[in-house]
């Protein structure tokens, strides 16, 4: 394994200069409005690395993520460490692995540190793996961000805590297909939240879906229709329950353009929408094409 890290450390010097952590943060990490922006990206490289569950533990010097995907490969930890995407060709289903996105986790930690099947690494200077002791994840992968960076402990954690709140919500896993739940702690309360998505498929192309969010008792019912290609276009209608116990559709609550997550693109529709658009590298936002001309005036 040190060979491995040794190697790609030389490489990638060689390629990005000895000096890049002085002026790669201009590019890629300062390019996000919202710092607290990583926290999709890690959940895309768990629902890309095909994980159901992933938890979120915050405590007051670091935050740790813990999901059950596929263990890294030689050529993961060669997307993680560099500037280049190991994104599958376009059609692969994939929202894109590593690159260029996970580098926003730099906006808080200088040292991450991930442990997944039998690699063990932490990375230096944005681009730099070293090899780390491995630990007992139980077949899990395992991401460790030490709040060591430019943002002051306290301030990282309070962000991040904010951020949980607001992202691990019953918004975050309307598109996602592989991840069915996802679990949240904050110490040194011990308050956690957890969000569960159980999908019954009604036919081809349609699923009923209800969504769930403890312990605060929060649901959410949709009857979703979707496209059946590799990257699904989907649209979800909310449920409400009569008295008769009959279910109807009611207007949604959420009037904005799901690109895997929600964006800030109003759709000006009563129900939720997905579509594989390309996003703009904070995700909040399509890039600008037709698509985008559609929802704009729609």
């Amino acid at each position: 394994m040190g060979d491995l890290f040794a190697e790609i450390r030389k490489q990638h010097i060689e390629d990005y200069g000895s000096k890049f952590e002085e002026w790669a943060p201009r590019i890629l990490v300062d390019q996000y409005s919202d710092r607290t922006h990583f926290i999709y990206e890690l959940i895309q490289n768990a629902e890309d690395a095909g994980a159901t569950y992933l938890t979120f533990n915050l405590y007051p010097d670091r935050l740790v993520l813990c999901h059950n995907g596929k263990p890294f490969t030689e050529a993961d930890i060669r997307g993680i460490c560099g500037i280049r995407s190991t994104k599958d060709e376009p059609d692969s289903g994939k929202i894109g692995r590593f690159g260029i996105g996970f580098k926003s986790v730099y906006a808080y930690t200088k040292t991450p540190a991930i442990y997944s099947g039998q690699y063990a690494f932490r990375i230096q200077n944005l681009i730099l793996p070293y090899a780390e002791n491995n630990i007992s994840s139980e077949g899990n992968t395992v991401l460790i961000l030490p709040f060591d960076g430019n943002v002051n402990a306290d301030v990282a954690n309070c962000d991040i805590e904010i951020a949980l709140r607001k992202y691990i919500s019953s918004d975050v896993l309307f598109a996602l297909h592989n991840i069915k739940k996802i679990g949240c702690k904050v110490y040194p309360t011990e308050e956690e939240w957890t969000i569960v998505k159980q999908s019954n498929p009604l036919s081809e192309f349609v699923d009923h879906i209800h969504i769930i969010e403890e312990p605060y008792n929060e649901e959410k019912e949709l009857l979703v229709f979707h496209t059946t290609d590799s990257q699904p276009i989907l649209i979800g209608y909310s449920l409400a329950e009569a008295e008769d116990g009959k279910k109807y559709v009611i207007p949604a609550n959420q009037h904005y353009l799901y690109v895997f997550f929600p964006t800030s693109v109003e759709t000006h529709l009563s129900f939720y929408i997905h579509a594989p658009f390309s996003t703009t590298p904070a995700r909040d936002n399509v890039r600008h094409n037709e698509s985008t001309k559609f929802f704009q005036n729609s």
